[in-house]
């Protein structure tokens, strides 16, 4: 297996008006820009619904002045980009009731969009996971009304419309704080806490609509839940989360059938 090398780099502490030392946000990327929504100071308590922005570029932080329908703050909450569009979905609000509003956030009109909410797509939820394509916004799993879920939806932004796929079976329980990725065309989610933290990984192909759970081997990181997940190529890469918040690992999905996958520990 190649040899995947990056390096750390420090960036600005507050350089600006930046979202402070919060927690349960959300966080995405558009362009040179990152972009950050939600999230508590003090536990249950959701802190503001302003979006922050940080420049990678210039390493300045500012908040955004918005317009349309904006979503009221919350904790628990996902969101990811297709294109120049940031996509928001669930969360727990001061109440902690589970949402399921779908926003989307025009980075060039800084204009939010109420897209769905009600019956309409999946299910009141927080604490779940969100990725994206080129043209889909994934939402797995996440604390739900009744209990935690492992149910996976796609948003299609190109035909404005909510597509439910099968529920992932028995072996991939219901969980919270998983994450989840997109890569080599699948659908991959790893670890999340059922109860427990967990360290296995599962993927859904949606060319035959099946899961499968993945035989993994490698230097495996720690069970843990709540983490930050990216795909990257054939890469899957975690970072922090409960448990064990100091180690991180690399992924690399197997070819298909994915059936095979390893760990490599980069420190």
């Amino acid at each position: 297996m190649a040899v995947v090398r990056a390096r750390w780099v420090k960036v600005a502490d507050q350089n600006g008006p930046g979202p402070g030392a919060r927690s349960s946000h959300a966080i995405t990327l558009v362009g040179h820009k990152a972009y950050a929504f939600g999230g508590e100071f003090t536990p249950r308590v959701p802190v503001d619904n302003s979006i922050h922005a940080f420049d990678l570029q210039t390493q300045t932080w500012s908040v955004l002045q918005v317009t349309g329908d904006i979503p009221p703050p919350r904790v628990g909450v996902t969101m990811a980009a297709v294109d120049k569009t940031i996509y928001v979905f669930g969360g727990r609000d001061a109440t902690h009731k589970e949402l399921n509003e779908l926003y989307s956030f025009d980075t060039f009109t800084n204009k939010w969009t109420l897209l769905s909410t009600g019956d309409t797509g999946p299910a009141h939820r927080s604490y779940h996971s969100t990725a994206s394509d080129d043209r889909h916004v994934y939402v797995f799993g996440g604390c739900g009304v009744s209990g935690r879920l492992n149910d996976l939806w796609a948003y299609d932004v190109v035909e404005e419309k909510w597509v439910q796929y099968p529920t992932a079976g028995e072996n991939c329980r219901g969980r919270g704080g998983p994450g989840l990725a997109v890569a080599q065309g699948k659908i991959w989610v790893v670890y999340g806490f059922a109860g427990e933290e967990t360290d296995d990984v599962h993927c859904f192909d949606p060319a035959d609509g099946k899961w499968e759970q993945v035989e993994i081997s490698g230097e495996k990181p720690t069970a843990r839940s709540v983490f930050s997940t990216v795909g990257i190529g054939k890469y899957i890469i975690i970072y922090g989360g409960e448990v064990d918040p100091v180690t991180w690992g690399i992924w690399v999905p197997g070819s298909s059938p994915a059936k095979f996958g390893r760990w490599t520990r980069r420190l």
